[in-house]
């Protein structure tokens, strides 16, 4: 089981990464085949 703080971390990393992709594709980049 996660504790409340590694859940809030994983949260943090995941909503960051999501941006970067989002940033990415909207460069129009797109390095990865998955993805809308």
């Amino acid at each position: 089981m996660l504790t409340q703080a590694q859940q809030i971390i994983q949260i943090i990393v995941d909503r960051s990464n999501t941006v970067k992709e989002c940033l990415t594709f909207g460069r129009g980049s797109n390095q990865r085949e998955s993805g809308p």
